[in-house]
């Protein structure tokens, strides 16, 4: 098994470009294979629960989870809960702010057929939302 670390495609040029740099690029690996992201996208999509725990939704992520969070505004998956798991509201708002830059609005998002449930890791695992997460993940088990 190999581990690639990098980026995908939405990059800017003048690191695609770098002799330096490209081979960060994950498609430039040998060992990348396209298959990994079709999987973990094909796999969200027919899932019931998501949790995001931690993830910032960075442009270098958004190949993998563009096509996935459009899939969701446009009704297009099994899932009947997202749970974003975050610190606080500022984490959350760096959230948005990522996804916007690249063309996924987060109040379309909300507005989908799945309910968007935001967990703060700030106020503990104790919290009332964090429990009712925890509880609906195992409900059927």
């Amino acid at each position: 098994m190999n581990l690639i670390f990098g980026v995908d495609s939405m990059i800017p040029s003048c690191i695609a470009q770098s002799e330096h740099l490209s081979h960060i690029i994950k498609v430039n690996n040998p060992y990348f294979n396209t298959k990994n992201k079709e999987n973990l996208q094909k796999d969200l999509k027919a899932a019931q629960n998501v949790v995001f725990f931690g993830q910032s939704f960075g442009i270098t992520d958004s190949d993998y989870f563009k096509p996935y969070l459009i899939s969701v505004i446009n009704g297009e998956t099994n899932n009947k809960n997202i749970f974003i798991v975050t610190y606080n509201i500022s984490s959350l708002k760096g959230i948005i702010s990522n996804m916007s830059e690249y063309g996924v609005n987060f109040d379309d998002l909300k507005k989908s057929k799945v309910n968007i449930n935001t967990i703060y890791t700030e106020r503990g695992i104790t919290s009332y939302e964090f429990q009712m997460m925890i509880k609906e993940l195992y409900k059927d088990k």
